[in-house]
């Protein structure tokens, strides 16, 4: 009866996991190909050479590649979970190893290489500020979103009077941030100067995270072992 409970609790546990990675997935994977193959990207990034092309570039990939790893996991889960296919649950297992050791290897990367993680972010966000302001890019606005609502801060300069990207901005929280927030690439470099330790916490809790539903899905291949499935 107690593993009954347990399998059953980690069905539900990795059916959210499941929905989640399905849903960011094919969002990720959405964003990162609109980004490689929008007219304006190409033009500016992927037919130049430089460091703010090559940051660039190298973000779209990693995009593209997550999303569509995320994808792939969700499809395998899927079949392991929803559908009881043991061999589908046993390689969900692996991908959920990896993508928790990725998380782990970030949160490092992110605190021991501080330097070069905040180096390509602020590679990064410049030239899709660019982009966007001479483009009005769909998808270049939606990424200067996410990453203006991750470090809340309003581009380049943060006075919201002259910037020409005010509008994929996050909202002010009072009087003062409705007239200028933090730039965000001062903002970037100053957040992994002096918290680091913050970054490497939040890679580390979603590696965590991942661990339990890799724990999780072991637990129903044991089940599916001893029932003789």
């Amino acid at each position: 009866m107690t593993q009954g409970v347990c399998g059953c609790i980690c069905k539900y546990i990795l059916y959210f996991f499941i929905a989640i990675f399905g849903l960011w997935g094919f969002y990720i994977l959405w964003l990162g190909v609109q980004l490689r193959f929008s007219d304006n990207t190409k033009q500016y990034f992927f037919k130049n050479e430089g460091s703010s092309s090559n940051g660039f570039k190298t973000g779209v990939e990693s995009m593209m590649g997550l999303g569509l790893l995320l994808v792939v996991s969700a499809w395998i889960g899927k079949k392991g979970v929803y559908n009881g296919s043991k061999g589908a649950l046993e390689w969900f297992a692996v991908l959920l190893g990896c993508l928790s050791g990725a998380a782990f290897a970030a949160g490092d990367f992110a605190y021991y290489q501080r330097d070069e993680a905040s180096n390509f972010l602020v590679e990064f966000y410049p030239a899709a500020y660019i982009v966007y302001a001479v483009t009005g890019d769909q998808a270049v606005g939606i990424t200067l979103a996410f990453i203006q609502d991750l470090f809340h801060c309003c581009g380049i300069t943060g006075v919201s009077l002259i910037e020409f990207v005010k509008q994929t901005c996050p909202r002010p929280k009072n009087l003062m941030e409705s007239l200028a927030m933090p730039s965000c690439p001062v903002l970037i470099i100053k957040i992994f100067e002096t918290h680091a330790s913050v970054v490497k916490d939040d890679f580390d809790q979603i590696g965590a995270f991942l661990v339990g539903a890799l724990i999780c899905s072991l637990v129903l291949i044991k089940q599916q072992d001893r029932s003789g499935q």
